[in-house]
């Protein structure tokens, strides 16, 4: 008896092609667009009063829009080697869902937080969009740009409570946008060698995009486990270096031609190999950008059931404990865009057992009175974070993630695909104008 995967089951409800598609500039308008254009609504509507209703409204269909984009469009297709940018897609559509989803649960708008920007937001406002437009429609137009654009709610009153690392004080645009430009340049490239050298250790394995385990069975288990960590600390800077690179070319973007401050623009990181506990690591040095998505997705629901169950005690060890199992979920379901065959208990074991060391560290602190710091909380930080380090770094380049173009021939490939798809969009352009002629001649022939 023949079973029906669940796709096949969504497929004619969600009006899905008969197979994936490769992106194209029509299948990214017809797919990836329409969630992006609700999330764009959601932004507006949750800064304004009384829009409750009409989130809650908007909800359903943002998310079946943004499901329909995930099942539909495969850039592997395109480009094997680019195949991790369906990660991207993917991860993205699912983050903007989770925060519709909490700006549908959100009772009042958010609203303007004070941050110490050289220019006041409404004059960015003022200076960004013309003046025909009127300064009330123009102001909620410019705070839905940033909230979409910024995660974190750098400036709103969603992230009061949330760690932001410390900027440069007294900076312009044009020292932030020529700082921030050569970290880019410094970053793009750290990235690059750090991705070649993973590339290199493995080149038929890891190396390539079907992936391959970090862990070779021919060594010994002392020397294996020494390979396998060394290429988890290169993966971690890779990781690392990335996200501080495209996180940045967003920033000088948003200063330099968006008109923002850079003061909405904080760093992304707070030198992680600083810390000195697993808390001080997660919770404050490492990237924050999504860590409302995974309360939204982990920590309140199983807060709740942890009070409900154990008391305060629970309620803590559940806001940990969830917010590092939705991490796991997070990027479990990114990874099945480049593999079926991932891992889930790899996924979850692995960023689980970080949110026990931050619960160890709990009742270290409980029982001796003491806080994790110093040379013993440093080695205790990345010794734990190595260790099961390892299990997420198998299960990442065991579903080829490693095995990607890396940047500088990824620049490559998208200069070409960019190509293919302007040529193409010109074609289109030039039979619309050869249609039209037609249409005019027929006309005047009908006139006459």
């Amino acid at each position: 008896m023949s079973s029906t995967s669940p796709v096949e089951l969504l497929r004619p409800i969600l009006s899905l092609p008969s197979e994936r598609l490769p992106l194209t500039w029509d299948t990214a308008a017809l797919y990836v667009a329409p969630p992006l254009v609700c999330y764009f609504v959601m932004a507006i509507l949750v800064i304004q009063p009384n829009t409750l209703g009409f989130r809650r409204a908007v909800l359903p269909v943002a998310l079946v829009l943004a499901l329909r984009g995930c099942l539909a469009v495969d850039i592997y297709l395109t480009y094997e080697r680019l195949g991790l940018l369906n990660l991207d897609v993917i991860l993205g559509l699912l983050t903007v869902s989770v925060r519709m989803i909490d700006w549908s649960l959100f009772d009042g708008p958010l609203v303007r937080t004070p941050i110490p920007c050289s220019t006041p937001l409404k004059q960015v406002a003022s200076e960004t969009l013309p003046e025909a437009i009127p300064s009330k429609y123009l102001n909620t137009v410019v705070d839905a740009i940033d909230l979409t654009s910024g995660f974190r709610d750098i400036g709103w009153s969603s992230s009061k409570n949330f760690h932001v690392p410390p900027s440069p004080p007294n900076q312009t645009k044009t020292s932030f946008c020529l700082r921030t430009s050569a970290s880019v340049a410094v970053h793009g490239l750290l990235c690059a060698c750090v991705h070649a050298l993973i590339q290199a250790s493995a080149p038929d394995s890891i190396g390539t995009p079907s992936g391959g385990t970090i862990f070779d069975r021919s060594l010994p288990p002392i020397p294996r486990f020494a390979r396998s960590s060394i290429l988890s600390v290169l993966s971690a800077t890779l990781v690392y270096a990335v996200l501080r690179w495209e996180y940045e070319i967003f920033a000088v973007l948003a200063v330099s031609l968006a008109g923002q401050d850079p003061a909405q623009w904080p760093p992304a990181f707070d030198e992680p190999w600083r810390s000195t506990s697993l808390r001080e690591f997660w919770g404050r040095r490492w990237h924050q950008l999504l860590r409302q998505v995974f309360l939204v997705a982990g920590s309140y629901p199983l807060a709740f059931i942890g009070r409900t169950l154990a008391g305060r005690t629970g309620k803590r060890m559940g806001y940990v404990l969830g917010a590092f199992g939705a991490s796991g979920v997070y990027h479990y379901v990114g990874l099945l865009s480049l593999s079926a065959d991932v891992s889930f208990w790899q996924c979850m074991c692995g960023f689980t057992m970080m949110g026990v060391g931050m619960v160890l560290e709990d009742a270290f602190i409980t029982y001796t009175g003491r806080k994790v710091s110093g040379v013993l909380g440093w080695i205790w930080t990345f010794g734990w974070t190595i260790l099961w380090g390892n299990m997420l770094v198998d299960a990442f380049a065991s579903a080829g993630m490693m095995g990607s173009a890396t940047l500088l021939d990824g620049a490559a490939s998208v200069g070409g695909i960019w190509a293919a798809g302007s040529a193409a969009l010109g074609e289109r352009m030039v039979r619309i104008a050869v249609s039209m002629e037609r249409f005019w001649d027929l006309w005047r022939y009908t006139v006459a």
